[in-house]
This record gives structure tokens, C-alpha cells and sequence, in this order.
């Protein structure tokens, strides 16, 4: 549109309020409405809830809607200037010098039928909230045309209802039983639905106060017409005190301002990636990169909000993941101050809660009553704890739990404080020294006590460390119990116990429930993360390590079906790769080394093959030669004993056996390795199959050097000639497949 043609629009927009406002002063200007017909003073009521929506429309073409407006102003200027008179003679009287569709409730539907057009030909001039309202005004007017016996005259004259054609004049046609209405409400109902709400998690049933900077930031984010300015606010603060909570209340009042509203947590870059391309994947769009992602936001025209959480890292430019332009709104949240020159709108260095929320929100946690009693000996715990927010959650969830009293909380929390001190991390940053301390008091609790879920809780925590902090599935520790069960046989302690570790944790406030892809997850805080694995000694970084690493590998051993879960565990893979030390490699034995290979297959089907490369290549730069056949043998044993003879797993293993063997000289093991494989995969899969082709391929290579070269021709030609009828002429497989053949005949 023009600017020519956008003036000329909004010029007559504003005559159209114009009258509608005044119509509207007509009806409210005598004391009472008696005497006229229910459904005159019904649809009255409609015309603040037309001013209002009118005034969100910047784009239509308006000329109908302007005629149905000044023909309710002149019905309703005849209707209502003189008391004197019977209102209902003169609404009958006025309704037939306008004509035919002159009575109030077909104006008023009429009115709102272009209204409806407008919302659907061009959704992004209305809010969810008023398509939302629009329908329902939609929904009451056609009930009360239709449910309705309407009176014009001196004999009756029922307003026509039945199966019949309807025709109201130059406004919408109602045929049958007013399907079109219904209809309409439907498409104004589903444009409104498809507004879009991508946040991780609700907001914490907790949240206590932080009103004045929600309604900064939502001052902020607010869409402003005339604007030329994309809308970025940036909240900062130390960890821990309720920045992101803030946003999810934000997010979650202002739901209905935003056709969508997108959450990418930026604290590296794989799951940056991972959120760019979940919002890809909820806007319907095949694109592929980040760039990709933020040029469709950029080219949106209805608002949008991005809230971009985790921004912690003093050396990335978190600028290069904003779209670009200047449309919607950015929220960003950082531990960094210096993020806040990012700001277009507004910022906010976040500090801790004042001094009565503190006192609240801790009555809350502990399931307490104010009273004067406890009080004095609250307000002592919320000055240890500096009135940092996640300290008090977690210090009040452990006295809910009857672990301890309030007035004995003081003295446990000194003596994990100063038990911190011994830690020696260079992580352990003196401003978390207070909340860490207030993890180690619980933590102190379980180590101590009797109890087996207590036991299985701290193991489970120990778990969690080594993945990443963010949605680990619980399906995940199902599957691995499974495949414990398919390795040997265990013991009857079963995946009970991890529901009850669970709860343990969770009723101290160490972890929280979610939900992903329709599947139950865990979450931590970032600081709950860091320091359940750096309260851990070396040793036991090393066991959890381990542990997490068997547990990644029985959950895809012996169960290699899909699971749409599994797509979350790169995340967490990549986390436990990161938590390696290089001392671990150089003491690993077979059994380590199987479960590494394991978690790299798993990587391989998971299509993160670049880093399962990597892996492999660095584990076996710490083996030697004999280590690396031993480990090999050692995997293929045991997938004998597990596995069909045809399954894919059992006979990938067989071939990386037969590699190591011809690596190692042992060429006459590896031709007969090979030859097994082969004949198997040619009763299992059809000629021109891959993966058949590849390990023909490779028994070729190992005939030549065994010194076959009559059967390494004949097995040469026939993958040749599958290949020149399944593969284009100048296909790269192709050629080299025949420059091999080509190669080996001139060895003879």
C-alpha cells in the first residue's frame, strides 16, 4: 500500500470512529432506553467494543463499513432526541425510511461482518485478544437475529429463520441456518489461534513482587505505531535472582499483544542453533541456519518477541542473533552489565527483592503462617542469604521438609558455608558463596542420612552434573535400565527408584519437572549445575563421568529403535564430551572403551558425525594397535550373544573388527570376517542397497591384499555393474568404483 493510499485509509478510519463514538453519545445521552425493542439495546452495547477494534485497523479498505455506520447514526438520531414520543414507533418509523435491513441488530452484525473481513484479509492489524472479542460480538449478533420475532408494522411479521434463502441488503447473505456466520467465526477463530508460544516452562507458582519492572519492560515491549525503532530491553543481574522469571511473567501477561513470542536460550552456540531452528520448525519453514531464521522474524510484518536468555558471555556479540530491521521486540537477559548497551528501549540492572517480598516469598517456600514469632529469626536468614532469590527457595524448601527447624537453619547454614572454603574450584565465585552454602546444607542432609532414595538422589544429581542442566528426558534413564537388563542380568532395584530420587530433589528445589516433545524432563539451574559438579572430589568427577557415559550407551544398547527423544540428547552428549578429561582416556579399559564407542554410534545415528569422528580419533590415538582389535572383539562378542545375526549393529561391529584386523596384518581374519558379513547382508538386503555395496567394496580391498586377485576382480565387476545401472554417468561413487576395477586388473 501507498503512503498516498495508507492516508486516504486512515483518514477514513477515523471518520468512521468519528461516528460510531457519536452514535454511541446518542444512545447514552437519554436516562434510559425503555420502551425500545431487547435487541436495540443489545446491539447498542456492541458499538464501544466497534470503537475499540476499529481503532487497531491501519490497512482496509473501509467504504461499506462507513455506509452501514452512518446508517446506524441516523436510525438511532431518529430514535432517541425527544422523550414525549413511544421510542418504539419511532425505531419502527426510522427503520423503514432507511429500508430494507434498517433494524438496529442487522446494522450492528453488518458492522461486524466487515470487521471480520478486515481481521481475516489482514490479521495483522487486530491482537489475538480482539479477534477474540470480535467473534464473540460476531456469535451474539447472529443469535439475536435469529432468535428473534421482530414487530414493523400493524400485523405480525416474523422474521424469516427457517432453511430459506435470506437477503439483507448489500450486507452479508445468511443461507440456511446462518452456516456462513458460524463459519466466518470459525476462520476469525482459527487466525486467532494461530498466534505463537514458544516458551520453555510456565511461570514459577512462586513469583513473588518485581511488579514495577514488569510494567517497565512491558511500557517497553509495547507496539507503538509510529515507531522506527526495533523494541530491545535488556535485564541484567547476578544468577539466581529471578531475571528469567521475570521475562516468563512478562511473556506470559503480554501473551495476547503478540502474534508470536519465541524463546532461544544463547549459552553456546549448538543450542542457539537448537532454538533458531525450533522456531524454524513452529513457523512451518524448511530454513536451515540461524541468519535464515532471523531473516524470516525480520520480514514478519504482525509483532513479534524474542526473548533470548543466558546472554553470559563477556567475549560473544549477542547483537549478531538479533533479526535485523527494525520490527518487533527483544528481550535479552544476561548475568553481564556490560549487555545493557544493547538496549534500544530501556534496561535494568536487576537487584535482589526487597525486603517484605523476601519476608513473603519465604513464608511461602517453608509453608509457614506469619507471625511474630518466627519473624525475627526469618529476617536473620534473608541477611545470611544477602536476599538473594534462589537461596531463600532453597532454604525454605528444606525446612518445609522438616529437615530442620528455623531457628536451627542459621547454624547448619555457617557450617556448610565454611565447609564451601575447602572446595578449592575456581568456579566456586565468592558472590554464589551464600546460595552454594545453602545447597551443600541439603546435599550435608542426604549424605548423612540412612535412607536408600537419599542415597539414589545424590547419584542421581551426580547424573545430572555431567549432562547439561537443561530438559534431560527421563525416558532416557528408562532406556538405559532397559538396556542394563539386555547386557546382564541386574538386580530387582528398579526405575522406582529413580521416581523417588526424583522427589527427594525436587521437594528440596535442587531440580524442576518440564516437559518436551510430550515427554517428561529434569531441569536445573545453572547454578544447581555448576555446583553439583564442583562439589564433586576429582575421583568422583571421574566415577560420574563414567557412569553418565554407561548410562548414554544403554539407553540405545539393544534398543535401537527410533526414539523421538533422542533428539535432545546432542545437547547432553556434547555436555558430557565437554566434562572429559584428558587424564580419563589414558586409564580406560576395554570395558570403558566399549561404552565410548557406544556413545560415538550413538552420536553417529543422531547424524552428529563430525564429533563422533573427533572422538573416535582421539580414543584411539590413547590405544595402541592390540588395545584398539581387543576392544573391537570385545564389542563384537557381546553383540553375538545379544543380537540377531542380521542386526544391523551386530554386523557393523563385524566390519569395524575386520578393519582393525587388516590394520594389524591379520588380512586372512579379516577376508573371513568380511566374507560373513557380506554373505549376510546379501540374503537381508536388495543388490543395490549402500550399505551391502560398501562392505563388497571393502571385502575387495582385503582379497587384493591377501593376494586374491581373481576374486577381488569377479567382486569388483559385479559392484561395477550395480553401480553404472543405479548411478548416473558421471556420479562420483561411480567412477571410482570403476577406476578401482581398472587399478586392480593392471595388478595382475
Amino acid at each position: 500500500m501507498s503512503g498516498a493510499e495508507a492516508g486516504l485509509v486512515l483518514g477514513l478510519i477515523s471518520s468512521i470512529i468519528t461516528i460510531i463514538q457519536s452514535t454511541y453519545q446518542v444512545y447514552e445521552a437519554v436516562d434510559d432506553a425503555k420502551g425500545l425493542p431487547t435487541n436495540f439495546k443489545k446491539s447498542a452495547a456492541k458499538l464501544p467494543l466497534i470503537s475499540k477494534l476499529l481503532e487497531d485497523a491501519e490497512k482496509p479498505t473501509l467504504d461499506n463499513y462507513k455506509l452501514q455506520a452512518t446508517r446506524l447514526h441516523e436510525l438511532f438520531t431518529k430514535v432517541m432526541p425527544e422523550e414525549d414520543d413511544s421510542r418504539l414507533d419511532r425505531y419502527v418509523k426510522a427503520a423503514r425510511t432507511i429500508g430494507k435491513g434498517g433494524r438496529i441488530e442487522e446494522l450492528v452484525k453488518r458492522i461486524l461482518d466487515d470487521l471480520q473481513l478486515i481481521a481475516t484479509e489482514f490479521p495483522e492489524v487486530m491482537t489475538p485478544r480482539s479477534k477474540e472479542q470480535l467473534a464473540k460480538a460476531i456469535e451474539d449478533m447472529a443469535k439475536l437475529s435469529g432468535a428473534q420475532n421482530n414487530n414493523m408494522g400493524g400485523g405480525t411479521q416474523n422474521y424469516n429463520n427457517s432453511t430459506g434463502n435470506q437477503n439483507n441488503g448489500p450486507g452479508q447473505q445468511y443461507i440456511g441456518i446462518n452456516h456462513i456466520v458460524y463459519s466466518n467465526i470459525s476462520q476469525l477463530q482459527e487466525s486467532t489461534s494461530k498466534s505463537h508460544w514458544c516458551v520453555p516452562r510456565s511461570v514459577n507458582t512462586l513469583f513473588t513482587g518485581r511488579g514495577d519492572i514488569i510494567n517497565q519492560i512491558k511500557t517497553a515491549m509495547a507496539f507503538k505505531k509510529d515507531s522506527q525503532l526495533q523494541r530491545r530491553f535488556v535485564i541484567t543481574g547476578m544468577g539466581g535472582i529471578g531475571k528469567s522469571e521475570i521475562c516468563l511473567k512478562v511473556a506470559d501477561e503480554m501473551r495476547d499483544d503478540f502474534w508470536g513470542i519465541f524463546w532461544v536460550d544463547v549459552s553456546s552456540e549448538s543450542i542457539v542453533h537448537d532454538g533458531f531452528i525450533k522456531i524454524a520448525t513452529e513457523l512451518k519453514s524448511a530454513v536451515e541456519t540461524i541468519d535464515d531464521v532471523r531473516r524470516l522474524l525480520s520480514n514478519e510484518e504482525r509483532d513479534w518477541l524474542l526473548i533470548l536468555d543466558n546472554a553470559d558471555d563477556p567475549d560473544c556479540d549477542y547483537s549478531d542473533y538479533f533479526p535485523p530491521g527494525t520490527r518487533g521486540a527483544i528481550l535479552l537477559i544476561s548475568r553481564n552489565d556490560e549487555c545493557d548497551q544493547l538496549n534500544t528501549v530501556g534496561a535494568k540492572s536487576l537487584g535482589n527483592l526487597g525486603p517484605a517480598d523476601c519476608l513473603s516469598l519465604f513464608y511461602r517456600v517453608a509453608k509457614l503462617k506469619p507471625s511474630v514469632e518466627h519473624e525475627q529469626v526469618i529476617q536473620r536468614i534473608i541477611t545470611m542469604l544477602d536476599s538473594h532469590t534462589l537461596a531463600l527457595v532453597q532454604a525454605g524448601a528444606y525446612i518445609a521438609q522438616g529437615f530442620c527447624s528455623i531457628k536451627t537453619y542459621p547454624a547448619e547454614y555457617e557450617r556448610q558455608s565454611k565447609r564451601l572454603l575447602s572446595f578449592g574450584s575456581k568456579q566456586l565465585r565468592p558472590r554464589y558463596r551464600h546460595v552454594y552454602a545453602t545447597f551443600e546444607v541439603s546435599a550435608q542432609f542426604l549424605e548423612l542420612s540412612n535412607e536408600e532414595d537419599s542415597e539414589d538422589a545424590l547419584s542421581l544429581l551426580q547424573f545430572l552434573a555431567i549432562l547439561h542442566y537443561h530438559n534431560v528426558p527421563l525416558k532416557l534413564f528408562e532406556d538405559a535400565w532397559s538396556g542394563a537388563q539386555v547386557a546382564r542380568e541386574t538386580s530387582d532395584k528398579g526405575i522406582d527408584s529413580l521416581s523417588d530420587a526424583k522427589n527427594v530433589l525436587q521437594s528440596l528445589a535442587l531440580i524442576q519437572d518440564g516437559e518436551k516433545r510430550g515427554r517428561r524432563t529434569i531441569s536445573l539451574h545453572p547454578l544447581v549445575h555448576t555446583w553439583a559438579y564442583i562439589r564433586q572430589t576429582e575421583d568422583q568427577c571421574r566415577k560420574s563421568w563414567k557412569s553418565t557415559g554407561c548410562m548414554l550407551a544403554l539407553s540405545y544398547y539393544g534398543n535401537s529403535e527410533w526414539q523421538s527423544y533422542r533428539l535432545s540428547l546432542q545437547l547432553h552428549l556434547q555436555s558430557f564430551l565437554k566434562k572429559q578429561k584428558k587424564t580419563y582416556l589414558r586409564s580406560l579399559t576395554t570395558g570403558d572403551s566399549q561404552v565410548f564407542f557406544q556413545c560415538c554410534e550413538l552420536m553417529h545415528k543422531l547424524r552428529m558425525d563430525r564429533l563422533a569422528e573427533r572422538t573416535l580419533n582421539e580414543l584411539f590415538q590413547k590405544l595402541n594397535l592390540d588395545q584398539a582389535v581387543q576392544l573391537r572383539e570385545h564389542v563384537v562378542k557381546v553383540r553375538e550373544t545379544t543380537l540377531a545375526k542380521d542386526h544391523p549393529n551386530r554386523l557393523a561391529s563385524q566390519h569395524a573388527l575386520a578393519g582393525a584386523y587388516e590394520a594389524d596384518g591379520r588380512i586372512k581374519e579379516a577376508v573371513q570376517l568380511l566374507k560373513h558379513v557380506v554373505k549376510v547382508k546379501e540374503t537381508t538386503l536388495a543388490e543395490g542397497y549402500p550399505s551391502r555395496l560398501a562392505s563388497q567394496q571393502v571385502l575387495t580391498s582385503a582379497y587384493v591384499e591377501d593376494g586374491q586377485i581373481k576374486e577381488a576382480v569377479q567382486l569388483r565387476e559385479h559392484v561395477v555393474k550395480v553401480r553404472e545401472i543405479t548411478l548416473a554417468k558421471g556420479h562420483p561413487d561411480r567412477l571410482a568404483t570403476q577406476y578401482m576395477l581398472k587399478w586392480i586388473r593392471e595388478c595382475i
